[in-house]
């Protein structure tokens, strides 16, 4: 079998029970498209395609030439699998119409852009179930007084983890833990983010995060904060994406 290359941060999983929990969390119906975004050795894609009677198409993103030639010979007469040898950064998403889901377990390295390059579709996956770094989702699942950039940019989403993964799960072993998190499209929460924008709502919480530790008025106007009864002296740690939303929509940045 094949090398693992650093370059792409290629830790494949060893553990199939973490993988069933995984497609559990994907709740398969009729009709939907499944997203994976990188297919390597194939753990989740040949779970998956002994479920394709349960949904519509499976389209599998793995970047390496030879994992990629790997799972075409395990999908090769699986009609509704397709195996897309390309990176996922650079897909073109606005195909994906209707309901359709997302699973894959990332390279860390480049968590973010995946992340933010699902949130920012007009037609964003129904459900997202993703294996990052434990560090992330630590951060994605805390809430206040917790409370980062991560846990306020998936607005639209209502976050759970599936499970812890310890390094020994994967092969070869890396130097962190992981855990696999479940993302589900909340239509209330989603009205929210369209009404201000994915764009603008990660470029006002990256300024209002920039200094964490220190207190609102370092940052934003203690009067306009006053009036709408947000102490100037919480951090942002403190706040969620409502009192968020509440000083986006009114009160000026210093």
């Amino acid at each position: 079998m094949y090398n693992k290359k650093k370059s792409l941060g290629q830790n494949f999983l060893n553990d199939e029970s973490v993988a069933d929990k995984m497609i559990v969390g994907l709740n398969l119906k009729k009709e939907e498209t499944i997203l994976e975004i990188g297919g390597g050795a194939g753990a989740i894609t040949q779970k998956l395609i002994k479920l394709s009677s349960i949904y519509e198409k499976l389209d599998v993103y793995e970047l390496d030439n030879n994992w990629a030639n790997v799972l075409k010979i395990l999908t090769k007469s699986e009609r509704n699998c397709e195996i897309i040898n390309s990176n996922f950064l650079d897909a073109d998403l606005s195909k994906y119409v209707g309901d359709w889901k997302v699973i894959g377990s990332i390279p860390y390295y480049i968590t973010s852009p995946i992340i933010h390059k699902l949130l920012e579709l007009k037609n964003r996956p129904k459900i997202i179930v993703l294996m990052i770094q434990k560090e992330v989702a630590d951060k994605i699942l805390n809430t206040k007084p917790k409370s980062s950039y991560w846990s306020n940019i998936i607005l639209g989403y209502r976050v759970e983890k599936i499970v812890d993964i310890p390094k020994t799960s994967f092969n070869p072993v890396p130097k962190v833990d992981s855990c696999a998190i479940k993302l589900l499209r909340n239509e209330e929460d989603e009205m929210k983010l369209n009404k201000i924008g994915f764009v603008r709502w990660s470029k006002f919480l990256h300024h209002a995060y920039k200094n964490p530790r220190k207190m609102l008025n370092k940052t934003f106007d203690k009067e306009l904060l006053a009036k709408i009864c947000i102490s100037s002296t919480l951090r942002p740690q403190n706040l969620d994406s409502s009192d968020w939303i509440k000083i986006y929509e009114s009160v000026s940045i210093k």
